[in-house]
């Protein structure tokens, strides 16, 4: 009795496993509204959320990591990136790579990006344009799939079962090209320093199926604003109001974070984002 309940038990959590990648897999075999990976914290890849990249005058150079995995106990989910933003003058170079992966089946998007963004000062304001251009890789393991004819009966999945489905395609690569603009308020004698941002990916619609149909990348804008506040010389405050949209899905993300400046250019922040 115990081993068939154990043996039950495994059969039902294979099942919702598979039911999960064959639901990641509807994303990308079928006309369906996919989305870009999306983080909450959006404003750590700053060229991942806006090509008109902005570094302050205090940092000329900078590197961002980024390692996120979740419900590990059911399907792994894990999110590699690394963004890298060089400033020269009044110019801003900035290329990143993120690779995020879904599911028992291993269904990957991988994004690879070069960009440009140009800062115009006056004195009393900043404004910035940017370029990226790039591509988008989508592609999957059959080998990390199962499929009905590998369940038996009372037993469930059996690897000794070789699946009769075979796949012609498990990987596209696409080109891609997006654009974005930011206004930041930087008059010297106001300490209130004011911004709003646009941004557009995926502007050329590249396609994401593994087979004929057409099922194309959905354009996704974003635009935010917000505001920095020094309180004093050690700390400031930050308020930012983002709002994505993508095909059917919409985000609204706000933030209010602090941050203190400690001595030879370093700093630790934090605060409430919803």
């Amino acid at each position: 009795r115990w081993h068939s309940k154990r043996i039950k038990r495994k059969y039902h959590i294979n099942k919702m496993k598979r039911i999960l990648s064959i639901l990641f897999l509807m994303i990308a075999f079928v006309k369906a509204d996919a989305q870009d990976p999306h983080f909450t914290q959006v404003n750590r890849l700053a060229s991942m959320v806006n090509p008109a990249v902005a570094l302050s005058d205090n940092n000329n150079m900078q590197i961002t990591m980024l390692y996120r995995t979740q419900w590990n106990n059911v399907a792994p989910f894990k999110t590699q990136g690394i963004a890298f933003n060089k400033k020269v003058n009044g110019f801003t170079f900035d290329a990143n790579v993120l690779n995020n992966t879904a599911g028992e089946t291993g269904f990957r998007q991988l994004y690879f990006n070069g960009g440009l963004s140009y800062n115009y000062k006056t004195k009393k304001n900043s404004f910035i344009g940017g370029v990226q251009i790039g591509l988008i890789q989508h592609s999957f393991n059959p080998l990390n799939m199962t499929f009905d004819d590998q369940y038996v009966a009372d037993i469930g999945y059996s690897p000794s079962n070789t699946t009769q489905e075979t796949f012609t395609n498990t990987k596209s690569i696409r080109p891609d090209f997006n654009v974005g603009g930011l206004w930041v308020r930087t008059a010297k004698k106001e300490k209130l320093k004011p911004f709003v941002g646009f941004s557009l990916f995926h502007i050329n619609q590249p396609k994401e199926t593994f087979l004929n149909e057409t099922s194309k990348t959905n354009m996704k804008s974003n635009v935010y604003g917000g505001f920095v506040y020094p309180v004093s010389d050690q700390v400031q405050l930050q308020s930012t109001c983002y709002f994505i949209h993508q095909g059917v899905a919409n985000e609204f993300i706000t933030s209010a974070i602090a941050k203190i400046n400690l001595e030879e250019n370093k700093g630790v922040e934090g605060g409430i984002i919803y």
